[in-house]
């Protein structure tokens, strides 16, 4: 992650690589309350998030709940990325330990479902989630808000004074996010940034940098990349790569 001192009053978030999701036309009714004509013009904001993702209408409804005047605004039309998108199984491990705005999305799951935490759950549940945060947090979510690619975003010293979208729209705010998987709001801002993992000696942080070989969710075995009728040996048994998938679960689980 790139260094505080480096972001000033921007604040990148950035929590998976993956596309947006995308559709013609939208499914949201919400999206042709914002057409661009009405949107032509300077809007002045504490905060501004630009992507809905599940980071992104986090930090937005976290700012919010501090009595912060947030906007939100989405390339696209849906709010929750992945998440909203078909991602439904939370990949937890302990989930004791799950806290904050994640534990309290579960548990907003489970009162739709009648449970008191639900982990796993349906794309529409999901963003129906995401909609009644932000709404309840008095967050402006405005769809079909794309920065523009040339010349989006103004700059005063080392801040963003506002960025540009392409329907017209100009937004200046105090703090920016981006909460994209792209970063381009990041990219166009001209900040320091880094990707993959620090090594350990860089933040003194053991657990970083490339960790060795171990047993748990990792092949000890030899996988084939071809040839389904190929077999391997795991604890005395001969497994078939068919479907390389129960090779895998049956391994990683200590089967």
């Amino acid at each position: 992650m790139t260094h505080p001192n480096h972001l000033s009053a921007f604040l990148l978030i950035l929590l998976t690589i993956s596309p947006s999701q995308a559709g013609e036309p939208s499914s949201n009714p919400s999206v042709k309350l914002y057409a661009a004509a009405a949107l032509a013009q300077s809007h002045t904001y504490d905060v501004v998030v630009y992507g809905g993702t599940a980071g992104g209408v986090v930090a937005a409804v976290a700012a919010a709940r501090e009595g912060a005047r947030v906007a939100l605004l989405e390339p696209r039309d849906h709010l929750g990325g992945m998440v909203s998108g078909g991602l439904g199984l939370a990949d937890a491990g302990h989930r004791q330990v799950v806290g904050g705005y994640s534990r309290e999305f579960f548990e907003r799951a489970g009162k739709k479902y009648g449970v008191p935490i639900q982990w796993r759950l349906e794309p529409h549940v999901a963003e129906a989630i995401f909609n009644e945060m932000a709404q309840e947090a008095g967050v402006a979510v405005l769809y079909r808000h794309r920065l523009c690619e040339h010349e989006g975003v103004k700059k005063q010293g080392a801040r963003i004074a506002t960025i540009k979208l392409e329907n017209g729209a100009v937004f200046a705010a105090k703090v920016f996010v981006d909460a994209t998987y792209e970063g381009d709001l990041m990219a166009k801002s001209g900040v320091s940034y880094t990707w993959v993992r620090e090594s350990r000696d860089q933040y003194g942080e053991d657990l970083a940098g490339v960790r060795p070989r171990g047993t748990f969710d990792q092949f000890t075995v030899q996988i084939p990349a071809q040839g389904d009728e190929e077999a391997v040996c795991v604890d005395g048994r001969n497994l078939r790569m068919v479907p390389l998938f129960l090779t895998f679960f049956y391994h990683s689980r200590g089967g």
